[in-house]
């Protein structure tokens, strides 16, 4: 007695669903590694003149920095779960570090001199964010 044709197409039409779905899932729970590391830097910054370039024509330091690896030299001013602020007052860069298995974070501490290579995000109100960062030198103060 022949197989209905019907029959093969809807389990191989399953079968498909199935390996798309378990390929989408592991993409998700595994994403490919992001090497900031690899990467060149547009240009380097100390954190003073990162938030300069972005107040004084937002749309410009946009289009030249914005989603592109920088370099940003500054004290820290404040520390948190994996995030560093650079700055004062109103004029902060946020720094939020990357958190991979392949990269270990080396010992800072609030005052320490830093320089990280990470990927601009522009400004968010009062502050300048720099994400997927890597510390590249720390200079105990």
């Amino acid at each position: 007695m022949p197989i209905e044709k019907s029959f093969l197409h809807r389990q191989l039409l399953i079968i498909i669903l199935v390996l798309l779905g378990l390929a989408i899932s592991i993409r998700l729970v595994f994403p490919p590694f992001y090497n900031i590391g690899k990467l060149s830097p547009v240009k380097q910054f100390s954190d003073e003149q990162l938030f300069n370039e972005f107040v004084s024509d937002q749309i410009d330091a946009q289009s030249r920095y914005g989603m592109k690896p920088i370099l940003v030299e500054g004290r820290i001013t404040g520390v948190d779960k994996g995030m560093i602020l650079m700055g004062e007052g109103m004029e902060l860069v946020r720094i939020k570090l990357m958190h991979n298995w392949r990269y270990t974070i080396p010992k800072y501490k609030y005052g320490d001199q830093i320089l990280i290579k990470g990927v601009c995000q522009g400004i968010d109100m009062t502050e300048v964010l720099v994400s997927k960062a890597i510390i590249i030198t720390v200079r105990q103060q």
